[in-house]
């Protein structure tokens, strides 16, 4: 058994009797009549319970048209002679619906085979013309503590019937942090059209977020529905204007290569962002030693450009005097038109000593005997020094007298002294900068009775090794 359309596929308008036609074909029932299910479907609303919404289902037979019972789950009919005719009737309605379809299908049952085809299909023509919807404006400008501006959309004719706008949205915008639509789901919204409306307006609630953004867009675009289709202006452009000034500039600083005290110690002044125009930064110079020029520290102004960099320069002095390494620092303080870097807003630009620390050696005049005689000489230091400094200073002895035969040294305790190897080949004198550190050092050279008549005294020679470039730490002259 098969079912075909038989007057063409062109789609039938609502209201027209004359419909579309589907012919049954197959053998002839055996019996009176065959009963032969089928099932209808599509979008079009079936006539269940003969109560037709888009369309009724009628049966020719003996030359005349019959309207057919529907009834849900498993309809069927009485198949009395072949070929059968069956007619699908759209009805005309004033819903705004747009086309429909209508699918009629045989369904397998008892006494018959299936054939093909065995389905067909039809479009009903919606009757009511479309509704032509489209924006007021193209484009317009609100302010962004501008509250809700809406957009407005107008429809020729009014519907006779209830529809669905729909649009999406898109722009340089972010909804949610910029706007809020309601009922907006990601990029796409809908607005309800009521029965003779003309015109009807999308909200759209700008955000007063306080952020610097410059210009930003929403698009608004008319999206394909059902009853209404796009004409003449489908996208409106709303541009919020941004109330919020620009951010200050943070100037960070940046210190340039360290320097021997002589040298100029140099800092980069960065804007981020540029300024429009050249500002000027308070910079505050700091000095850790006496290493910076009269003048240089204190209060300093650094013009920053357009470019959004500026240099601030601090000259040191070469003073003769041997003092510890030392750093010149750079602060951004507040000022007019910037504000200082959060983290970057101090640097330093470190400082080398070049002056040497001078060392003497002193004892007290006169010999000592050899049963229970000491001398105490004394290493000292033009300074104390300070962390993380350090000298070793090496120590000579000569003369006829033996060192640990003759005599014997031991080393006083002060802070920041030790005494190294003093028995051994290279004996010297570490001074540690550290809190409290001694700048002198103490050796008790103490004689030896050993029993032994050597004639005239011995004597004991005891000078200071020359410092090479490996004795000091953290120490540049």
């Amino acid at each position: 058994m098969t079912l075909t359309r038989i007057d063409g596929s062109d789609p039938v308008a609502e209201g027209d009797s004359r419909g579309a036609m589907f012919r049954i074909d197959g053998s002839q029932p055996v019996g009176d009549f065959l009963p032969v299910n089928y099932r209808l479907g599509g979008t079009a609303a079936a006539p269940f319970y003969q109560q037709p919404e888009d369309y009724r289902l009628e049966m020719r037979l003996d030359g005349r048209w019959y309207t057919m019972s529907v009834y849900r789950g498993t309809p069927f009919f009485d198949l009395y002679e072949v070929p059968l005719v069956l007619r699908v009737v759209p009805l005309l309605d004033t819903v705004m619906e747009g086309d429909e379809t209508v699918t009629l299908d045989l369904v397998a049952g008892d006494g018959y085979e299936l054939g093909s085809p065995s389905a067909a299909e039809m479009i009903i023509e919606d009757g009511v013309e479309p509704v032509a919807v489209s924006f007021a404006e193209a484009a317009s400008t609100a302010d962004e503590d501008g509250g809700t501006r809406s957009i407005t959309v107008n429809l020729t004719p009014a519907p006779s019937s209830a529809i669905t706008l729909a649009y999406t949205v898109g722009g340089t915008a972010a909804a949610g942090a910029d706007y809020d639509i309601a009922g907006l789901v990601g990029s796409e919204g809908t607005v309800a059209v009521s029965p003779g409306q003309t015109s009807v307006s999308i909200d759209v609630a700008l955000t007063d977020d306080g952020l610097h953004e410059g210009k930003e867009t929403v698009v608004l675009e008319l999206a394909a529905g059902i009853g209404y289709e796009g004409k003449g202006r489908k996208v409106h452009t709303l541009t919020i204007v941004d109330n919020d000034d620009p951010p200050l500039p943070a100037v960070s600083v940046a210190g340039g290569s360290s320097v021997t005290e002589g040298g100029t110690a140099t800092f980069t002044l960065s804007a981020s962002p540029a300024p429009s125009a050249a500002v000027t930064v308070q910079v505050a110079v700091t000095d850790s030693g006496s290493f910076a020029v009269g003048g240089q520290t204190g209060p300093r102004q650094v013009s920053v450009g357009a470019d959004g960099t500026g240099t601030l320069t601090v000259a040191t002095a070469s003073d003769g005097v041997d003092e510890p390494n030392g750093a010149v620092t750079a602060t951004i303080t507040d000022g007019v038109g910037y504000a200082p870097h959060v983290t970057e807003g101090t640097a330093s630009v470190a400082v080398s000593d070049d002056d040497p620390t001078v060392v003497t050696l002193s004892a007290p005049a006169g010999d000592v005997a050899e049963t229970g005689g000491t001398k105490v000489l004394t290493v000292g230091l033009d300074r104390a020094l300070v962390a993380p400094e350090a000298l070793a200073v090496p120590l000579v002895f000569g003369g006829p007298a033996t060192r640990g035969v003759d005599y014997t040294l031991s080393c006083g305790q002060a802070a920041g002294v030790a005494c190294q190897d003093l028995d051994g080949a290279a004996p010297n004198i570490v001074f540690t900068g550290q809190a409290g550190a001694s700048r002198t050092a103490t050796l008790t050279l103490a004689a030896s009775a050993d029993g032994i008549d050597e004639g005239a005294g011995e004597r004991v020679e005891v000078a200071l090794g020359g410092l090479d470039g490996n004795s000091g730490t953290q120490l540049s002259g």
